[in-house]
């Protein structure tokens, strides 16, 4: 139907001036300033620290129970601190940044990782946007109740689901926790390396005066890798040959584009799945995420989906778009 200006009515621009509102209400929501650096604009509880006069960070309210960070606490700012306990400044500064990229995953991937950016194919700087950082308050409500780690995510092309499950795998085995194996589950094979790519890229680009691990294979592998300073193994299977993450030992499992995986005679996608997350401790630090675009009505991801179970974030994409 065409639309003539004339035949506009009251009701029709009233109509149209609350659709425009609302798109620049969505607008604000989905590009809100963030700092990481700084920890401005987090979704996470975070609270002031002076470093001197001048600057202050906000730190996620978990690192305030840090011994050193409480210390530093009891004095105006840092500055202050290290001036009345005869400390140098620099040498303190660089010590509570190694505490906070421990307890503060926005600014540990604003100084430590870089990924592939989608339009320039530049390496650039891992700053978490808008829908990032909703998953990982949701992962991170988790962690710091010292819960097991469940997530299930519908995601949409583009905004970097698949990503974020695995720098904040990385930066639990780099910072959290030894011997924590993780395994990265897909249809085929060839879709789970392309996964491991991000993480081993992030990897490949750490800063070089804080790499205290190599990557090597594991055991002569020619699929499994290791980190091997901290002894955690990132393994790759796939739905089509399951057998080869049958007889693994894992804390972490990524089991991505559940959609897509499909029936065989022999096979079906819950049996391999259930094969995976039975392995997985009810430990904290342990993690399961099950994601995928949507791939139609009644297969194993929808119904998975739809159901209530252990998993948190149904509603995920929903508050990445809606902001409800």
């Amino acid at each position: 139907m065409k639309w003539h200006i004339g035949t506009l009515t009251y009701w029709h621009i009233d109509k149209i001036m609350d659709y425009l509102s609302e798109n620049e209400r969505r607008k604000q929501i989905l590009f809100a300033p963030f700092d990481a650096a700084t920890g401005e604009g987090s979704l996470l509880p975070r609270t002031e620290i002076k470093i001197n006069p001048q600057k202050s960070v906000y730190v996620p309210n978990p690192m305030l129970e840090h011994g050193a960070v409480r210390k530093m606490l009891s004095y105006s700012s840092l500055h202050d601190f290290c001036v009345s306990e005869e400390m140098d400044y620099n040498a303190t500064l660089d010590l509570f940044n190694v505490i906070r990229e421990k307890y503060d995953f926005e600014y540990y991937c604003c100084e430590n990782i870089k990924i592939f950016d989608k339009t320039t194919s530049e390496l650039v700087r891992f700053k978490l946007n808008q829908a990032q950082r909703k998953v990982l308050f949701v992962l991170e409500k988790q962690r710091t109740e010292n819960r097991p780690i469940r997530i299930k995510l519908l995601k949409s092309r583009q905004w970097g689901g698949s990503t974020l499950i695995q720098i904040y795998m990385n930066w639990i085995q780099l910072k959290w926790r030894k011997n924590w194996n993780s395994v990265i589950v897909s249809d085929v094979e060839s879709q789970a390396k392309a996964v491991r790519y991000m993480y081993k890229t992030a990897i490949n680009n750490f800063p070089s005066q804080k790499r205290t691990f190599k990557i090597v294979p594991f055991e002569g592998s020619s699929k499994d890798i290791m980190l091997k300073d901290r002894g955690c193994r990132i393994a790759i299977g796939s739905m089509q040959e399951p057998n080869s993450i049958r007889s693994t030992s894992n804390y972490m499992a990524h089991l991505t584009e559940l959609g897509l995986w499909k029936k065989t005679e022999n096979k079906e996608p819950k049996d391999v799945i259930q094969s995976v997350v039975s392995s997985i401790p009810k430990v904290p630090f342990s993690l399961i995420a099950l994601e995928s675009t949507a791939k139609g009505v009644g297969n194993y991801w929808h119904n998975t989906w739809s159901e209530n179970n252990a998993y948190e974030g149904r509603k995920i994409l929903r508050k990445c778009v809606v902001g409800d």
